[in-house]
C-alpha cells in the first residue's frame, strides 16, 4: 500500500490558537484513495523544523502533503524552506502574477503590492498548481521517488486546491488500489456492548475486511473497510458485511456514512407533517439551535424557549409554583410539565423539554452535577427520562443532544409505524 504523511506548519497552531482542520479533510481524502496516512505532524513555521522532518519523511512514504506558511509576510517560511531544501530557484511565474493581479483587482479592487508580488517567486523545478481562491500557489516536488505537495494553509483554499487540481494529478501519477469502506451509525449502546454483539459477525467476516468502532459520547460509528485492486469484489465484499450486520443492531441504527441523528429526525418530521418545539433549561437553546441550523425547518419547528429560571418555568410553561418549592426544578414532574407547556404555548405535535445540573458546581443542592431530565410531550402523552451524564458541562450538553434525537428518532419510528 502507498503510504502517506501530513505535516502541518504554523505556530498558531503549537501555541493554541488556531485548530487544525486540514489534516482531517486531507487524511480522510488520501483513505479513499488507498493511501496508509501513518503521520500527522505539527511542526512549527522555521527552516529548521521543516527541513528536519523532511530528512525523515521522504525515506519512509511515498507522499507527504504539506499545509501553511505560504502567506507573504516574513514570517511564512515553507516556500523558501522547501525550494532550498530541494534545491531550487525562485522565479517569476508571470501565470501565477497575473492570478494574482486579477484577484486583487476583481475581489479586493486594488493593486497588488510588493509583497503580494512576491507569491508569484516560486521554485523552478516544482510543478506549480494555481489557487484560484488565493495568492499561494500549490507546489509539487519530487526527490527519490517520493513526492512531497505544499498547499496553503487556509482551509477552503486548501481544499479546492487539494480536491479541483491535487487529486486528479495524484490518481494520475500513482497506481492507486481500490479502497472502499462503509460507514454505520448507532446510538445509544457503548463500543464494548457493541462489539460484544457483534462477536459472531465479525468471526465470520472475509479477513481483507477491517471493523472499526469509534465512540462519541454516545454515538457509535461502525466502520467496515477493505482495499483491493478489484472495485467489483471490494465493494460486493463490504456490501455483503453490511446486509449482515443492520439485522443485528436494528434497536440502536440510524443511518449511514455522514449522516446525522438529528438531521434524520428533522427528516422524519418534515416527511410526515409533524411539528415540534422545545422548552430548555441547563441546554440552553442547543436543541433549538441544532434544529435551526437546518435548511427547511421552518416547515416543522415552531419555536423554543430557554426557561432557565423558577420564574420562567412557572410563567412562560405553566409549571405549578407549588411543585418546584416541593421538589425543586430539576425532576421528572418539572421537566413533564415544561414540554406539555411548549406544546401548549406553540402548538406542536410534540416538544422536548430539558431541566438538570451539567455543572461544574452542584447549583440545586438536591440535584447532583450530570443528572439531567429530558421530556418528550407528543400530542396527550408526554414521557420522562432521567440520565446521569459523566463529563464537563459541554459534554454534558453534547451528550444529552444526542439522547434528545435518539428519543425523537425512537419515538417518530413509532408513531409512523
Amino acid at each position: 500500500m502507498n503510504t502517506a504523511e501530513i505535516l502541518i506548519v504554523g505556530d498558531e497552531i503549537l501555541i493554541g490558537q488556531t485548530f487544525d482542520t486540514n489534516s482531517n479533510f486531507i487524511s480522510q481524502k488520501l483513505n479513499k484513495l488507498g493511501f496508509d496516512v501513518q503521520r500527522i505532524v505539527v511542526v512549527s513555521d522555521n527552516p529548521k523544523a521543516i527541513s528536519s522532518y523532511l530528512d525523515r519523511a521522504l525515506f519512509t512514504s511515498k507522499l507527504i502533503i504539506i499545509t501553511g506558511g505560504l502567506g507573504p509576510t516574513n514570517d511564512d517560511l515553507t516556500k523558501h524552506t522547501l525550494s532550498s531544501y530541494f534545491g531550487s530557484k525562485l522565479v517569476l511565474n508571470y501565470q501565477v502574477l497575473q492570478h494574482i493581479k486579477d484577484l486583487f483587482k476583481n475581489k479586493y479592487n486594488s493593486p497588488i503590492n510588493k509583497q503580494n508580488e512576491q507569491q508569484a517567486l516560486l521554485p523552478d523545478n516544482a510543478r506549480i498548481f494555481i489557487n484560484k481562491y488565493g495568492t499561494a500557489s500549490g507546489m509539487w516536488f519530487t526527490k527519490n521517488e517520493a513526492h512531497c505537495i505544499s498547499l496553503p494553509g487556509v482551509p477552503y483554499e486548501m481544499k479546492a486546491l487539494l480536491v479541483d487540481q491535487i487529486i486528479p494529478a495524484i490518481e494520475r501519477d500513482f497506481q492507486l488500489p481500490f479502497n472502499y469502506y462503509r460507514t454505520i451509525n448507532t446510538i445509544g449502546l457503548g463500543e464494548s456492548n457493541i462489539a460484544q454483539r457483534l462477536v459472531d459477525w465479525e468471526n465470520q467476516l472475509d479477513n481483507r475486511i477491517k471493523v472499526a468502532y469509534l465512540p462519541r459520547l454516545g454515538k457509535v460509528r461502525i466502520r467496515i473497510s477493505t482495499t483491493d485492486n478489484s472495485n467489483y469484489d471490494t465493494k460486493k465484499r463490504v456490501d455483503d458485511a453490511v446486509k449482515k450486520l443492520i439485522p443485528l443492531i436494528t434497536d440502536i441504527y440510524f443511518g449511514q456514512d455522514q449522516e446525522q441523528i438529528h438531521e434524520i429526525v428533522a427528516k422524519l418530521l418534515s416527511e410526515n407533517s409533524l411539528s415540534i418545539s422545545c422548552a430548555e433549561s441547563y441546554t440552553g437553546g442547543a436543541f433549538a439551535a441544532q434544529i435551526c441550523s437546518l435548511a427547511g425547518s421552518s416547515k416543522y419547528f415552531k419555536g423554543g424557549i430557554v426557561a432557565y429560571d423558577k420564574e420562567s418555568k412557572t410563567k412562560m410553561l405553566r409549571v405549578p409554583d407549588s411543585l418546584i418549592n416541593h421538589l425543586g426544578v430539576a425532576n421528572d414532574k418539572v421537566v413533564g410539565y415544561m414540554a406539555r407547556g411548549a406544546i401548549d404555548r406553540f402548538g406542536s405535535d410534540l416538544a422536548i423539554a430539558t431541566s438538570g445540573n451539567a455543572g461544574p458546581t452542584r447549583g440545586d443542592k438536591s440535584v447532583p452535577v450530570g443528572r439531567v431530565y429530558i421530556a418528550i410531550a407528543y400530542r396527550e402523552k408526554t414521557s420522562t427520562y432521567e440520565f446521569k451524564m459523566n463529563g464537563p458541562r459541554s459534554q454534558v450538553i453534547e451528550r444529552s443532544l444526542n439522547k434528545i434525537n435518539e428519543l425523537l428518532f425512537h419515538t417518530l419510528s413509532e408513531i409512523i409505524k
